[in-house]
């Protein structure tokens, strides 16, 4: 145990900024005729240029859909000269790498279209990448719809995506009682639950007054519109393992204790019972904050096994495309005895083999993330392949470090430096010839820790994404790390 969870961290959990503004969320409201529609479009001229200067160069894909979005939604206010400017700048767009691709990006921009069709009578030509995409996530959903679990939110997250169905032959009234919460919201989504009720009208269908409800406070000047309204088991899940809590200090953690309990009776993340959650990542690290036994964890992954293993590595989700690297890290640190180890090992070689602007994952911008992860978690893993893989991560979080004192993939920020920190101060014991380098690292990272938090979106959903409470955690725990190793 390196670190422990103090009450001013347990508090920034629920604090009442979750999650930044999301550019592409609010076009998504701006869709919709009602009384944010105003509001919405005018938080778009003012501030969506801003919103897209803070990500430029993190990721081409989350440019692309927020600013389609964007502009059809000007189009839809009647602002047609800038909704062509920004049409014509991504048709232009000629850009091929998959690195940065937010989560189900071609359904995102195959609903696009087809609202596009529909609305306007005309689809903005695509690259062959961007079409190919989208070509290839129309396959998916036309077998997505027809799988007899679709509305089935235990298995299902067609709720978190429901963006992706516009257009399409589903039960909206089945969608949903089934993904429908009490705030009348889609998955805690504002873009899912604004593409849901603009399928109801499609069809020509009475959307449920809760929804319509839900929709029309979707006012970014009044409150935040994210990726989701609050993310409250990710948020103790990711906490709880970064704390690394053992159970002396969890006696003395009331609090502490609370979350661990909540955690462990929530089904949904995939650490409950044999319930399969859709959610496979969560569901592991949750294993791994509320430290549950080893026997529970096993039961759980072989469970787990038959529907999300695919014979060389784990999917996050039932359906998707392409897997993550973090997922994998964290199934492998949850259940180190998995009987499929040597294969995992063989896949994550293989996809971090390169420099470390290559060690990136589906969920996460920066490589530092999946740096840390590597350093934090593989370190404690007797595998050959595991140790070749810490020992890389330790030397390049060495050689990557910025003037300031800091890590960033564009600049130091304070999140992608608590992770660098986190794992120097886990990889320290391990590599004693490397302790007084580890030290000098670690000093010179003092200043970035101590300034004030900054929120850049790092994570990848429909949009990029900031979890500014997680960020606020990871700063805190980082300078106990830090504070416990290196005094002056």
């Amino acid at each position: 145990m390196y670190t422990t969870m103090t009450e001013s961290v347990l508090e920034e959990l629920h604090a009442s900024d979750q999650l930044s503004q999301c550019t592409y969320s609010i076009a998504i409201a701006a869709l919709v005729s009602g009384p944010q529609q105003a509001a919405c479009l005018e938080w778009l001229q003012t501030y969506a240029m801003e919103a897209e200067q803070i990500t430029a160069g993190l990721s081409w894909q989350n440019t692309y859909i927020t600013s389609y979005a964007t502009a059809l939604a000007l189009r839809v206010g009647g602002m047609t000269m800038l909704s062509d400017g920004i049409l014509a700048a991504l048709s232009a767009n000629r850009n091929t790498t998959t690195n940065t691709e937010t989560l189900t990006f071609g359904g995102l921009v195959g609903a696009l279209n087809r609202f596009s069709q529909r609305t306007f009578g005309f689809v903005m030509p695509h690259s062959p990448a961007v079409q190919s995409a989208v070509e290839a996530e129309s396959y998916k959903w036309q077998k997505v719809i027809q799988w007899n679990q679709f509305y089935n939110p235990i298995y299902s997250i067609a709720g978190f995506t429901a963006e992706s169905s516009y257009g399409l032959p589903i039960d909206l009234d089945r969608f949903t009682t089934a993904f429908g919460l009490s705030d009348g919201s889609i998955a805690r989504s504002a873009s899912a639950s604004a593409i849901t009720l603009l399928n109801y009208l499609a069809q020509d269908r009475t959307p449920p007054c809760a929804l319509v409800n839900y929709v029309h406070q979707l006012n970014p000047y009044e409150r935040t519109i994210g990726v989701f309204d609050q993310l409250p088991n990710f948020l103790n899940a990711w906490t709880l393992m970064y704390a690394d809590l053992d159970d002396s200090v969890m006696r003395n953690l009331p609090e502490a204790i609370e979350l661990r309990d909540a955690l462990a009776q929530t089904a949904r993340i995939g650490a409950a019972g044999n319930l399969i959650t859709p959610e496979l990542d969560t569901g592991s690290v949750a294993m791994l904050g509320i430290r549950w036994p080893r026997a529970k964890r096993q039961r759980a992954f072989e469970e787990a096994t038959r529907l999300m293993f695919d014979g060389t590595v784990y999917r996050t989700f039932l359906f998707e495309r392409n897997p993550s690297v973090s997922t994998n890290i964290h199934v492998l640190a949850a259940w180190p005895e998995n009987p499929h180890a040597d294969a995992i090992f063989g896949w994550l070689q293989q996809e971090l083999d390169g420099t470390f602007d290559h060690w990136l994952c589906k969920w996460h911008i920066s490589p530092f993330y999946v740096i840390g992860e590597i350093g934090r978690l593989m370190i404690d893993i007797p595998h050959p392949i595991a140790q070749r893989l810490a020992v890389r991560a330790l030397y390049m979080l060495l050689a990557a470090q910025r003037t300031d004192g800091g890590w960033g993939i564009v600049r130091s920020t304070t999140e992608e430096t608590a992770y660098a920190v986190l794992a120097l101060r886990k990889l320290h014991d391990c590599y004693p010839a490397l302790a007084h380098e580890c030290d000098t690292s670690l000093l010179n990272a003092r200043a970035v820790l101590e300034r004030s938090p900054d929120y850049t979106p790092l994570w990848i959903g429909k949009s990029l994404y900031c979890l500014r409470p997680l960020v606020r955690v990871l700063q805190s725990l980082a300078r106990e790390a830090l504070y416990e190793r290196v005094t002056v």
